[in-house]
């Protein structure tokens, strides 16, 4: 039997399904998709990929055996208005209507355990007891189903600037929040075509990413502090943005994006930014590090449990025995960064993650009689279409 296009771009869409093994993130394996498979048109790729992330957002509440099958319903779960997708999805199932693909997801969900494609007892996020007290399980769980919205930080001196330039490219902001400091956007937007963004007057952060420094003390302008898992350096900037004065460090064990961090302190006006590549994980800090430091960020590896509507390979790859690695991979990081940090000097700990064992457990191991909690708290992003981020406060003993 020779399928139609329709139903072709699902076979494709299933060749690809089986091959990729979540090693690379989904947005880089279908950008060395396309390379190779140079004669997909636009909107053959826009489809593909529309194909290919509706599943992983949703292919673990599938159960059926036919993963063309699966693929379809994904897709009718999530919604499209690509007529070719509608089409080969309403002439495979007949009780499929098209105009029910504009029905709310938590219809259609139960739509299909109606029709006994869903089983009534699978669970849209299968590992409730690993969340963290605080997180509302049904929120997060329907929250993986959408894309996170594009957050961007305005730098204080250029929010007119910015604006200007957004409403100048028909770039209108979903979220003003802060004074029109946090913006957020579709996450389609093209934020980092714009002059602002290349010259450092904003920066790519989620809502509740730029909340994360909310609790810092007043510094004194001695006071030095050091980024320990610096990453892109977003933390660094927004520390910088609070206290222009003070002295920060930025390290991660990653050189490729140490060069990024120290682009982006450089546009942002940092023009000798103090950055250097320490392995944490694998070795202590420097010897001149000990005793050294007022404060130490330590936004630290993790699950990534809280970005997962951003990245929905992870969490449809995700076991809980990988939990134990960055469990561990955390406390040899904490441990490591201990004797840096003065006496009476403050860490604050930071994870994107929304699991228990790697948020208020962590915290529970490293206290004793190290430090003392001033603060703790969960920055839930399932109602906002924004990330979850958890940080704590502590005060060295």
């Amino acid at each position: 039997m020779i399928k139609t296009k329709d139903l072709l771009l699902f076979e494709k869409a299933a060749n690809f399904i089986k091959i990729y093994s979540g090693d690379t993130s989904l947005a880089e394996s279908l950008r060395t998709h396309f390379k190779i498979h140079k004669n997909m048109g636009v909107n053959d790729r826009r489809r593909f990929s529309q194909i290919i992330y509706s599943y992983y957002r949703t292919g673990r509440l599938l159960n059926g055996n036919n993963l063309e099958e699966n693929l379809m319903l994904s897709s009718f779960l999530l919604g499209t208005e690509e007529t070719m997708i509608i089409k080969a999805v309403c002439s495979t199932f007949s009780f499929i209507k098209a105009d029910a693909f504009v029905k709310p997801i938590e219809e259609k969900v139960k739509f299909l355990v109606d029709n006994k494609i869903i089983n009534t007892d699978t669970k849209i996020f299968p590992y409730p007891e690993l969340l963290s007290k605080e997180v509302d399980e049904d929120a997060y769980s329907w929250s993986l189903f959408r894309q996170s919205l594009a957050f961007i930080r305005v730098r204080k001196n250029f929010i007119k600037e910015v604006l200007e330039e957004l409403k100048q490219n028909d770039i209108e902001p979903l979220v003003s929040e802060r004074n029109d400091e946090c913006l957020g956007f579709e996450p389609a937007s093209k934020l980092t075509l714009l002059d602002s963004f290349e010259k450092g007057k904003f920066v790519i952060q989620d809502k509740n990413s730029q909340r994360t420094l909310d609790d810092l003390p007043v510094l004194k302008p001695t006071d030095y502090w050091w980024d320990c898992c610096c990453g892109a350096g977003g933390k660094s900037l927004l520390f910088k943005e609070k206290f222009s004065t003070n002295r920060i460090v930025l390290s991660d064990s990653r050189k490729s994006v140490l060069e990024n961090a120290k682009i982006r302190m450089q546009q942002a006006g940092y023009d000798r930014p103090e950055i250097m590549q320490i392995n944490l994980e694998n070795g202590g800090a420097p010897q001149n590090f000990i005793n050294k430091f007022d404060g130490i960020i330590a936004d630290v590896p993790c699950s990534g449990s809280g970005t997962w509507a951003r990245s929905p390979e992870q969490v449809y790859f995700f076991r809980p025995f990988a939990l134990k690695e960055f469990v561990e991979k955390q406390q040899r990081i904490l441990d490591n960064i201990h004797p840096c940090l003065k006496k009476g000097g403050y860490l604050l700990y930071i994870t994107c993650s929304v699991f228990k064992d790697e948020n208020e457990a962590m915290v529970d191991r490293i206290i004793n009689s190290r430090y003392e909690l001033k603060s703790m708290k969960l920055l839930g992003g399932w109602n906002h279409n924004s990330d979850s981020l958890f940080t704590a406060m502590l005060k060295k003993k």
